[in-house]
């Protein structure tokens, strides 16, 4: 190979080196507070299953999902974007538990039941 072929290549190689950390960095520094980039894809995956079988009320395109959470980087992020809803979200076990904790109570009553009995109430 020529001296100038291979300038030529250390030159593109270096240059693509130079985007790919410098896009990294840009897309690691616009993540929304509380969320982690490309969370696990094991549990996006398992996320847009849920959505195709049975947790959503409308069709929606396994691409457009998938593109969302690749542009995203996010669960939530691709389920605001794909999903165009805004109380679809998905919670890690932590949030679960927290929201279960702060939703759950213990009511208390007499257990008083009115009804008719002889026309009367």
């Amino acid at each position: 190979m020529s001296r100038k072929a291979t300038l030529i290549i250390i030159l593109i190689v270096s240059l693509l080196s130079v985007s790919l950390v410098y896009g990294s960095y840009q897309a690691n520094t616009q993540v929304a507070e509380g969320e982690t980039r490309y969370e696990s894809i094991g549990t996006a995956l398992e996320v847009i299953a849920l959505v195709k079988t049975r947790h959503y009320f409308q069709p929606v395109s396994t691409f457009e999902l998938v593109k969302a959470y690749v542009t995203h980087g996010t669960i939530n992020g691709m389920l605001k974007h794909a999903l165009d809803d805004p109380y679809t979200r998905h919670m890690d076990a932590i949030a679960f538990e927290n929201m279960m904790n702060t939703t759950t109570g213990i009511y208390g009553g007499i257990g008083l039941s009115v009804g008719i009995a002889d026309d009367r109430v």
